[in-house]
């Protein structure tokens, strides 16, 4: 009975009841929405700051850890990229030689970020060879001596010292032994990531090359490892310690190489629990005072009721009830409207370059690279999450009303003196 009566009160009213169904409903969508938004931010931010150059997980030396330097070196083979590649949750590895020093041309020279890559496994670990705007990326094999090396240099390097795609350029760096090595490079390809490391200082070249020139015949410095899920970095990083069981060496994963990032998505996700009861708590309010309201109007016709047998009790249920069913069917239509325009974000991602100076293409902010879309992350659970947490607060907030219509004095409300 108590159902019946609570569904019939709450047509009576329809405006009233609409309209709180729709400030409910407004409440949850904006919540699933931000839940998307905010899921596709962290993930974008992961990626931005691991894949155009560090990966998810980056193998070296204790000692190169320590001290980045060209004799720090690790050896490699075949069957050791082999090993790691088929650990599972890890798409792919990329060996580098990592060295600073001067790239320029006879005008002006500039420090330069030399890494020293394999151009296929490269391509499927990093997005670096997909940024190439002029040129392209290095060839497979590099060309025969006395051709000068191929290089691929950031765009705002190649502003810097005024180089196009075809110009020879020079490079001087410290060698493994600490000798001085130089080498003479064409420049095939200019590549633009948003990330201002590479853009500004970057130069890439075959691994032969490098390994040659800086006297590291079969070793390099640091190996990046692609994996399926940059949430699981920590977890596939021990997997790969384990199975290579090398105690000189150090594998570590995003979030060990760059705290700072991690700290960051941390603060984000505190901060959106904080900003989730902000709207359950608006949400909360605007219910509560839709049936105080309704309570103190409906005076007389709770008297009505009680006088013609409804129990307090009953009377205490139906208004508890309307209050449930408001926030149930606003929840609902809430998470269905919410969760549709989610996941058209999903689909289509929001243009984020529209807020930014670069209009178009991706770009950096705080040092990390974003994308020009972000695309959205929903998850069944960030739909219902909110429907469910919704009902707690949606019996909190009917208890007063339900109780005030409980404590209706029948002959003061009838005679209009309450």
């Amino acid at each position: 009975m108590i159902g019946k009566l609570a569904l019939r009160n709450l047509t009576r009213n329809r405006w009233r009841t609409v309209l709180t169904v729709g400030g409910v409903a407004i409440g949850v969508g904006i919540l699933i929405w931000l839940s998307g938004y905010l899921a596709g931010f962290h993930d974008e931010m992961i990626r931005g700051a691991t894949a155009v150059d560090l990966s998810q997980v980056q193998i070296a030396s204790k000692e190169w850890v320590e001290t980045p330097s060209a004799r720090h070196t690790i050896k490699t083979t075949p069957q050791m990229l082999d090993s790691i590649e088929a650990i599972p949750g890890v798409l792919s590895t990329s060996p580098r030689v990592a060295l600073y020093g001067l790239v320029g041309n006879e005008d002006r020279s500039v420090v330069a970020r030399l890494m020293g890559v394999d151009p296929a496994r490269e391509a499927q670990t990093t997005v670096v060879a997909s940024g190439v705007t002029e040129g392209r990326w290095l060839s497979e094999t590099p060309p025969e001596y006395p051709a000068p090396r191929e290089v691929v240099i950031g765009a705002k390097f190649a502003r810097q010292i005024k180089a196009k795609v075809g110009d020879e350029v020079v490079g001087f760096f410290e060698a493994a032994d600490g000798a001085l090595g130089n080498e003479l490079m064409q420049v095939v390809g200019i590549v633009e990531t948003g990330n201002s490391v590479i853009d500004r200082q970057g130069a890439f070249l075959h691994i032969a090359d490098m390994q040659l020139a800086a006297a590291m015949e079969g070793e390099v410095h640091q190996i990046a490892v692609k994996i399926q899920n940059p949430n699981d970095a920590t977890i596939v990083a021990a997997s790969i310690d384990k199975a290579l069981g090398r105690d000189e060496l150090a594998v570590r994963s995003w979030d060990e190489i760059l705290p700072e990032i991690k700290s960051m998505v941390d603060m984000m996700s505190n901060s959106d629990i904080i900003m989730y009861i902000f709207v359950y708590i608006l949400v909360a309010f605007g219910l509560f005072n839709a049936q105080r309201m309704s309570a103190l109007e409906r005076r007389r016709e709770f008297a009505m009721m009680m006088a013609i047998g409804v129990t307090p009790r009953q009377l205490f249920g139906t208004v508890l009830v309307e209050t449930v069913l408001i926030a149930l069917a606003g929840a609902m239509l809430g998470a269905i409207a919410g969760g549709m325009i989610s996941w058209y974000f999903v689909i289509h991602g929001l243009d984020l370059a529209a807020f930014s100076a670069n209009n178009g293409g991706s770009f950096d902010m705080m040092g990390i690279s974003f994308s020009s879309r972000l695309h959205f992350v929903v998850t069944p659970a960030a739909i219902f999450k909110p429907v469910v947490v919704l009902v707690p607060f949606a019996v909190f907030c009917g208890l007063w009303p339900a109780a005030y219509s409980a404590r209706v004095q029948i002959t003061a409300a009838l005679s209009g003196r309450s």
